[in-house]
């Protein structure tokens, strides 16, 4: 016999022809081990088969079954299950339940009840009808829940609280008099006052502590008690709001511009409009000021004599003096009112809101404050509060910027934008900008001269930044070195490395993968995912710790986003609209101002400053030759002045510094590890050149498993021909027996599958 390869042994034959009939005699073909053999087939039905007068009988309980010449059928006889056949249940017999507790079943898969308990009744939301309704002070009736209950107002008992004046009761039956009258209200009894009287009702609409020495200033809800100044101090107003007290010195003199050269015993005086001299006061005692129709002189005293009484007028002024005349010693008191002649106002009293205006001729009246909307307006020649019956139109809006902007749309007299955008013109350094708008791959900027920001090209291969003449330069390094071999690894999901360790020269590829469409995210503190794809137009908004990132639907147009506590934003259309009356523009925290705003009629709103990191800017206006940017915090840049020639840029104390360069630039040492077991690393670290290699180590013929969730283990060796089946969380894979011809894998509830033949219909 001439041994076939198996490849060639066939093992599937087709085209042949159906049998005419079944017959134990005919032939069959059959591979065993690997070789064709042909048996007869009443042979292979002898120790393979059933015989059809093999009978399948119906047990206790079960109805049916006969010879296996035809199909037999088994059923459940009537009454065939009882208390013996049904497995426990666990469940104690009893009855479950009571007028008081709640019987409370667990039911499995089945439709079998497993486990019975009671849990005492009760009852939330409901009141029992022997709960009362006790009537209170000032009501009568009441009684308990099991009927309708009335209440009704024990009018007797609702004559109002006794003050220190007497009231009135009343005699009307409404629960609330319409008659009822209190007694007035002493308002400096704490027993009958609560909250604070308004400014409307004659109080200050605050809770005020008196301070000696303070001032009650008046503000847009109430008054206030101001603070307390210092000896000599004077009151200065700040327009709005609390007032300030300040010191003489401080005090800025209005029109004085020359008052510099100022001495001891000089006088100041108006020479012409805008202009101040200074009059030396002479050495001789005894001399006056006095005006010579031309000029101011000193002169002496023309004759000796002696006051022997002083008194005071007010004059046509309005104020008077009393104390006078003064003979020997004594206070000239002054009181009166200063009439509007002589820079007074003739007014003495005021309310909140008062206005004053000249009624007439060097006459000044007060017009007290309108109502709630009205405007100031002149009628028959004088101040009137009135009711606004016209309408204000912003005529005009302009906008100017520097020349790095072009404005667009300005002005605008009806409606329209104003547009900013950029006129190919870079931002200056001088406003927070770097004076370029083109940029090469590698670029850097650095201050090449005094408030001027320059682009130095990207050096060669290898070379270093160093400082040349005063400013950074790339350059040759001149020191050694050599890496030998570089890795590259990545842990953290969505990105694999490929072509790791280089030793002599090639790519270190790193290829990310997640989903079309969708964006990275956390899903733990050291693990990348992909969200799925976000939704076109749709605005994304977080999922919460360890969550993937969701977009919303597009929104339709003019619909705005609008946040819902605790869940999703949503697009919606906006609910209100409006007319601009006035235009204003802030920088923000940008460290951009604007002047010129708001504008309420027409107008020009212009933008200066200096433009912070935050926004794009660099939050510097001035540079030196070598300056170079940095971040020395969180979203701050700062300058660093350029180090001398030869040095290099180092970190230090977590920032750039210039610093003479002291390193060789060679790798020393370069270390492999692998933890997770099977792996071993040989060759490490390598401090020259070398090889780090990693070995396998694990038993001939198994296989490896994961015995932890980063531990690899590996299998005892594996039977020849048998079948591996799991071990479970932490456990080794087995590998069954080899089975003998004809048997076929059975699996067991709760245990390992085994081999078994076919043997009188049993498996």
């Amino acid at each position: 016999m001439v041994d076939v390869p198996s490849n060639l042994i066939p093992t599937r034959i087709t085209q042949l022809p159906v049998a005419p009939v079944a017959d134990e005699d005919s032939l069959m073909m059959i591979v065993y081990q690997g070789n064709n053999y042909q048996i007869r087939v009443g042979d292979l039905l002898s120790v393979a088969g059933v015989p059809t007068s093999r009978q399948v009988i119906a047990g206790t309980g079960l109805q049916g079954g006969g010879q296996l010449s035809s199909n037999v059928t088994l059923s459940i006889a009537s009454g065939g299950v009882g208390s013996v056949q049904l497995a426990n249940s666990g469940v104690t017999p009893g009855i479950y339940g009571t007028a008081t507790d709640i019987p409370v079943f667990t039911v499995d898969s089945t439709g079998r009840v497993t486990a019975a308990t009671s849990i005492p009744a009760t009852i939330t939301g409901y009141v029992p009808d022997n709960r009362q309704v006790i009537a209170g002070t000032g009501l009568n009736g009441g009684g308990a829940l099991s009927a309708n209950v009335t209440l009704n107002a024990n009018l007797s008992n609702s004559a109002p609280q006794a003050g220190f004046q007497a009231g009135v009761a009343g005699v009307s039956t409404d629960i609330a008099r319409i008659d009822h009258q209190h007694p007035a209200v002493d308002l400096s009894d704490d027993d009958q006052v609560d909250n604070i009287l308004g400014l409307s009702n004659g109080g200050t609409a605050k809770s005020i502590v008196p301070d000696e020495g303070a001032m009650i200033w008046c503000g847009a809800d109430g008054l206030y008690v101001g603070p307390v100044g210092a000896a000599g101090q004077m009151l200065q107003s700040n327009g709005i709001g609390e007032y300030l007290w300040v010191n003489q010195s401080t005090l800025n003199v209005g029109q004085a511009d020359n008052l510099n050269g100022g001495a001891a015993n000089r006088i100041p005086y108006q020479i012409s409009t805008n202009t101040t001299d200074f009059l030396t006061a002479p050495v001789t005692a005894d001399t006056f000021l006095s005006w010579d129709g031309a000029a101011f002189a000193w002169a002496p005293v023309a004759g000796a004599g002696t006051v022997t009484s002083v008194n005071a007028s007010g004059g046509t002024t309005g104020m008077t003096f009393s104390g006078g005349p003064v003979t020997s010693s004594g206070t000239l008191t002054l009181a009166g009112t200063l009439a509007a002649v002589n820079g007074g106002t003739a007014q003495t009293t005021y309310v909140t809101g008062d206005v004053l205006y000249s009624s007439g001729s060097n006459t000044l009246s007060k017009l007290a404050i309108g109502t709630s909307g009205q405007v100031l307006k002149v009628t028959a020649g004088v101040p009137a509060w009135e009711t606004d019956t016209t309408t204000g139109t912003v005529t005009s809006v302009g906008l100017s910027a520097p020349a790095f902007l072009t404005v667009g749309g300005s002005p605008v007299t009806s409606s329209g934008t104003l547009a900013l955008t950029f006129s190919g013109t870079a931002i200056p350094a001088a406003n927070g900008g770097t004076a370029q708008t083109t940029y090469v791959t590698g670029d850097l900027l650095y201050a090449s001269g005094a408030n001027t920001l320059a682009k130095l090209s990207i050096g060669t291969s290898a070379q270093v930044l160093k400082v040349t003449a005063g400013v950074p330069a790339w350059e040759t390094d001149t020191t050694t070195g050599t890496v030998t071999s570089v890795a590259q690894s990545f842990t953290g999901g969505l990105i694999s490395v490929s072509g790791s360790p280089i030793t002599s020269s090639g790519t270190l590829a790193l290829t990310v993968a997640g989903t079309s469409g969708g964006i990275p995210y956390f899903s733990s503190a050291s693990t990348w995912a992909t969200s799925a794809a976000l939704t076109q137009y749709g605005v994304i908004y977080g999922g919460g710790a360890g969550a993937t990132p969701v977009a919303t639907a597009a929104g339709t147009t003019g619909q705005v986003l609008t946040a819902t506590t605790s869940g999703a934003p949503s697009w919606a259309s906006p609910a209100t609209s409006g007319t601009v009356t006035s235009v204003a523009v802030s920088g923000g925290t940008t460290g951009l101002t604007t002047s010129g705003g708001p504008v309420t009629s027409s107008g020009t709103i212009t933008l200066a400053g200096t433009l912070a990191a935050v926004n794009g800017g660099t939050a510097q206006t001035t540079y030196v030759t070598g300056d170079t940017l940095y971040s020395s915090g969180s979203n701050t840049l700062a300058k660093l002045a350029i180090g001398t020639s030869g040095q290099v840029l180092k970190v230090t104390a977590g920032v750039p510094a210039w610093e003479t360069d002291t390193t060789t630039g060679t790798v020393t040492s370069v270390a492999q590890s692998f933890t997770g077991g099977l792996i071993s690393v040989a060759g490490s670290p390598i401090t020259s050149s070398g090889t780090l290699a990693l070995t396998v180590a694990g038993t001939s013929g198994g296989i490896p498993y994961f015995s932890s969730a980063s531990t690899w283990a590996t299998s005892a060796a594996l039977t020849q021909y048998g079948v591996v089946y799991g071990g479970g969380a932490g456990a080794s894979p087995v590998a069954t027996a080899n089975g003998t011809s004809g048997q076929v894998l059975i699996a067991t509830t709760g245990g390992a599958p085994s081999w078994s033949g076919i043997s009188g219909g049993t498996f």
